[in-house]
């Protein structure tokens, strides 16, 4: 039990982390930028993001094995027999990898995925959307 909690937690604590940089990226960080000059601006965003990269990418990577655990959890148990789970767990990891995808392309050093990143704004926003998404499934598969 006390393996089962922590792992938990550290699943919690991972998409806190996640989701938290997002909705501040988005809400906070993009709308203060826009008073920059375009050099100040670009430099910021990099160094932001830079920081947030590592952060991010390891939470990622904590969900990743976080989830496969309480998956594994959830099998032993006998829930994988609810056919109604089953979906909605499916769902709820096609959707996380959707965004995991966009938010390591949002942050991949250097000049690749310029295309994308120039519409950084509408990505975090469809991010957020994504997260807000997740966590509701997430409510409704501890109810079952």
């Amino acid at each position: 039990m006390v393996v089962s909690t922590l792992v938990q937690w550290a699943h919690l604590m991972a998409a806190l982390v996640a989701v938290g940089g997002v909705i501040f990226l988005r809400f906070i960080l993009l709308p203060s930028v826009r008073e920059l000059s375009e050099a100040d601006r670009k430099a910021l965003m990099e160094r932001t993001v830079g920081r947030f990269r590592l952060p991010l990418w390891t939470a990622f990577g904590l969900l990743i094995l976080t989830g496969l655990y309480n998956a594994g959890q959830v099998a032993v148990r006998g829930g994988f027999s609810i056919p109604l789970y089953v979906e909605i767990l499916m769902v709820k990891m096609l959707l996380a990898f959707v965004l995991f995808g966009i938010a390591v392309i949002l942050t991949f050093p250097g000049p690749v995925f310029l295309a994308l990143k120039a519409r950084r704004q509408g990505l975090l926003m469809f991010n957020v959307g994504l997260a807000t998404f997740i966590v509701l499934l997430s409510a409704a598969l501890r109810r079952m």
